[in-house]
């Protein structure tokens, strides 16, 4: 028989932390068979461990949980008592519902989970797809991890542990941080577009970009997805500092390192311009950059297929060569670096020098001292300046104009001038090659000395020779407009034909080239001349004449319309008196010699002074109040002057070339004496008779009306003297009119007026049909007028009839009643009220008659009956 083997004792126990494996250990007194070592916990199902050594090892445990282990030694079939039971902790659990907070940089990242079963100390450990590893330890159910790097994917677990071990950890989380700030930032200026393409590689766990680039006073920005973007309206002549952010739609990375981006040139500003006239050179001038940049002037012509004009230079200024003239030009500076050219500065408009003028050509103007030189127009010319010299001296005669011709003054005859051609602009001169000579008239040639040659009617002439003189033309012309001429190749000629009894001027002009001299001093010939002088008021003529050479005596004759008068006299004069008023005379003159008489001299023309005019007359015209001035006119008179003079002095004049006039703002009442003047071309005639002239009425004054009660009223006035009739007229506010007249009495009526109307009354003298001005109006107001629909209403219980009437402006009512077939006297009432009540009536009375008056001066109205009851 199997003895009871002795239990084990000194039981131990160990957990592996890696695998959770639980070994038992134990001692033993006595060597048994086998040991069987038991695991339970609480109530659950038990596990076992078999061995035949002095421990075993089992899994399968749970985590977090306590059991009670013992261990039994078996020899055959007997089992020891148990050992003493010993207890036991396994791996705590791993944790479970791990969360991780995203958070920015540099903020730590929190990480969360539930608390597992065992557990003491809890360690979240996060790990890099570069190897990069933050952990945090706990005792809490949270901890944060620190240190993370930008531009990473981390995966982050969560481990349990006791005193003893560790446990396996959670399930993971990949959590992002926030991106890295982008590197290799470059940009590449757009100097056209004042723009610059900024790029840079892409940073992990970016989503989009933004880019900053700062200067002085101005941040620009742009946003993109990609690594590059477009920076718009970059400052010239500014340098930017570029920064680039990454952000993932949460967090933004840091600045990238700065890039310094070089300016885009400013157009160059304060341009200047200098040209030299002479060459036609441009200096153009401009302030510099501080910056090294080199600098390129264009200037471009606005017309015409011509070659812009480029120079270059890195100073403050270049010279444009080879500028032709009068061109217009665009002007522009453009600035560059080494990698960008700036913008144009805003062109400015430059005009080179004017070209020169062609085809210079001139026409006199004969008879004058001007010339008209002309040219085609020249290109970029605002005005042009001729100059003429005289190519015998210095003097100089200019004109300036801005078209293509201009007028030279002041010429001197005889003279070879050269002219030159300016060009102008408001800058400069063209080079004056444009010349021209022009020939001016020969000068007038001087008479030298004139003999009649007798028995001929000729007179030889002759005067100075005039350098340049192709030839002479000598013209004579009289006082009666009889001319001759005669020419000559020489400084000679003789003029025939001349007529007798006439003064010749003689004038001698010399031919050029192109034009005739003017004519020179001009020299008499006289054969016989008269001369007259005429006194109107004494109808006295005298006539005087040359003495030709060889007369003994003259015969002077006057004639015309009837009349004819002659005078014999040696001398040379004649005085004809009392000469008939109105006549047109002819007068002559014969020179009487002893072998012969002269023939008679060329008729004059003699006007005696106009006769007076006959059969003045004048009529009143009524529509102005005028006097309209009739006569039979005067021969030879060319207008009348009329004046009208008034008793108290008061003139009037009118003035006419017909045989009629009319004076007008005659004073009315007045007598006029009427005279009618004739003058002629030389004198002023004998006035006419006088006519009496009365002038129209004027109007009645002291107007008075009488009052017009009953619709009548008479009107009187003072009268005046002469009048044929009077009218007086009355019209009302509301234009009624009402009209009397009286022949010569100073009064009349007007008849049928309107009550209740205010009357403007005016009188009106009558003469000759015309009426005078109205009067002063005076005014009259007829009667109101009576009041109307008078009606009555009886009271029966208060023996009361109360009456009623239409009321009338400015009226006082007397109401008077009567009892019908009564002998009592009536009775009446005074009122302001367009009505009133009679009281204490007795009933049963007879009619009353009531009828009622409207004021102290108006009128009744008709009668009315009321009966009571």
């Amino acid at each position: 028989m199997d003895s009871v083997p002795c239990g084990p004792e000194g039981v131990r126990t160990h957990v592996d932390c890696t695998t959770g494996e639980l070994t038992v250990f134990w001692n033993i007194s006595t060597t048994a068979e086998n040991y069987t070592t038991v695991i339970s916990r609480g109530m659950g199902q038990l596990l076992y461990c078999n061995s035949t050594e002095t421990q075993c090892s089992t899994g399968g445990l749970e985590c977090g949980s306590s059991y009670a282990v013992t261990v039994f030694s078996i020899t055959g079939t007997c089992k020891s008592l148990p050992s003493r039971e010993v207890t036991v902790d396994t791996l705590p659990c791993p944790p479970t519902n791990v969360t991780v907070t995203r958070t920015c940089a540099p903020h730590p990242v929190p990480v969360s989970w539930l608390a597992s079963d065992g557990a003491k100390y809890y360690t979240a450990v996060a790990v890099s797809g570069e190897g990069h590893r933050s952990e945090c330890t706990t005792n809490k159910t949270s901890c944060s991890l620190t240190g993370l790097h930008c531009g990473e994917v981390y995966t982050i677990g969560v481990s349990g542990a006791d005193d003893k071990c560790t446990t396996q950890q959670s399930h993971t989380v990949s959590v992002n941080t926030e991106p890295c700030a982008p590197s290799k930032v470059s940009s590449q200026l757009i100097c056209s577009a004042r723009a610059a393409h900024v790029s840079w590689d892409p940073s992990p766990n970016a989503l989009s970009y933004a880019v900053e680039a700062i200067s002085d006073g101005q941040t620009l920005t742009c946003n993109s997805s990609s690594p590059n973007c477009t920076l718009s309206n970059l400052l010239c002549g500014q340098a930017y500092e570029i920064l680039v952010t990454a952000t993932d739609g949460t967090c933004v990375s840091n600045y990238s390192a700065p890039f310094r981006q070089d300016q885009v040139p400013c157009a160059p500003g304060n341009i200047s311009t200098d040209l030299s006239c002479s060459t036609n050179d441009l200096t153009v001038s401009w302030i510099s950059s501080s910056a090294s940049l080199n600098y390129s002037v264009t200037a471009v012509p606005l017309a015409g297929n011509i070659t812009s004009v480029i120079c270059h230079t890195n100073g403050a200024s270049c010279v444009l060569s080879g500028l032709q003239c009068g061109q217009t030009l665009n002007v522009s500076v453009e600035a560059s670096s080494d990698i960008c050219n700036g913008p144009h500065s805003p062109p400015q408009t430059v005009q080179t020098g004017p070209c020169d003028s062609v085809n210079v050509t001139s026409v006199l103007h004969c008879g004058s001292d001007v010339a008209t030189v002309s040219w085609i127009a020249s290109p970029g010319a605002v005005t042009h300046t001729v100059l003429a010299q005289d190519g015998t001296s210095h003097d100089y005669i200019s004109c300036r104009t801005n078209t293509t011709s201009c007028q030279l003054k002041q010429l001197q005859c005889g003279k070879v001038y050269n002219l030159t051609v300016m060009s102008e602009d408001a800058t400069c001169n063209s080079t004056g090659a444009s010349q021209h000579v022009i020939m001016t008239a020969p000068c007038p040639p001087t008479f030298m000395n004139n003999t009649l040659i007798c028995g001929t009617n000729s007179s030889s002439l002759s005067w100075t020779p005039v350098a340049d003189a192709t030839g002479y033309t000598v013209d004579a012309t009289a006082s009666n407009g009889h001319k001759v001429s005669c020419s000559s190749a020489t400084a000679s000629c003789t003029l025939t034909d001349l007529q007798c009894s006439e003064t010749y001027t003689a004038t001698v002009t010399a031919h050029g080239n192109e034009c005739d001299s003017a004519p020179g001093t001009s020299t008499s010939i006289t054969t016989v001349i008269i001369s007259k002088q005429y006194t109107c008021g004494t109808n006295t003529a005298v006539f005087r004449w040359t003495d030709p050479a060889g007369s003994l005596g003259f015969l002077t004759q006057v004639e015309g319309e009837g009349h004819q008068d002659g005078c014999h006299t040696t001398n040379t004069s004649c005085v004809f008196e009392n000469l008939p008023c109105g006549l047109d005379l002819n007068v002559t003159v014969q020179a009487q010699g002893a072998q012969c008489n002269s023939c008679p001299s060329v008729n004059e023309s003699l006007e005696t002074v106009a006769c007076a005019p006959q059969n003045v007359s004048a009529a009143l015209l009524c529509l102005n109040h005028s006097a309209l001035v009739t006569w039979v006119g005067s021969p030879i008179a060319i207008g009348y002057n009329v004046t009208a003079t008034a008793q108290d002095g008061h003139t009037h004049h009118c003035y006419t070339n017909s045989t009629s006039c009319q004076v007008l703002d005659i004073h009315c009442g007045e007598t006029y004496s009427i005279t009618v003047t004739p003058y002629s071309q030389t004198c002023t005639g004998n006035p006419s008779a006088a006519y009496s002239f009365q002038a129209g009425r004027c109007a009645p004054g002291i107007i008075t009306v009488s009052p017009a009660c009953e619709g009548n009223s008479t009107v009187s006035w003072s009268p005046v003297m002469g009048a044929d009739m009077y009218i007086a007229t009355a019209v009302a506010d509301d234009g009624h009119t009402h009209t009397c007249s009286s022949n010569y009495l100073d009064s009349c009526n007007f008849t049928d007026l309107h009550c209740g109307e205010t009357y403007a009354v005016t009188v009106v003298s009558v003469d000759r049909g015309c009426w005078s001005e109205p009067s002063s109006a005076v005014q009259l107001r007829t009667a109101l007028c009576p009041p109307t629909n008078l009606t009555g209403h009886v009271s029966c219980d208060a023996n009361a009839l109360t009456l009623t009437w239409d009321p009338v402006t400015g009226a006082i009512y007397v109401l008077q009643y009567e009892q019908i077939g009564s002998a009592l006297p009536h009775s009446a009432n005074v009122t302001s009220n367009s009505s009133h009540t009679l009281s204490n009536l007795l009933c049963g009375q007879s009619p009353l008659s009531a009828h009622k008056l409207n004021g102290p001066s108006g009128l009744w109205d008709k009668q009315w009956e009321f009966l009571l009851g």
